[in-house]
């Protein structure tokens, strides 16, 4: 796994987890 698949796995679940503080 590189860096940039592994950033953009840290990136989907921070907005996934944004999406649950917001709604």
């Amino acid at each position: 796994m590189d860096y940039l698949m592994l950033g953009f796995c840290l990136l989907c679940c921070y907005l996934l987890l944004s999406g649950w503080i917001i709604f």
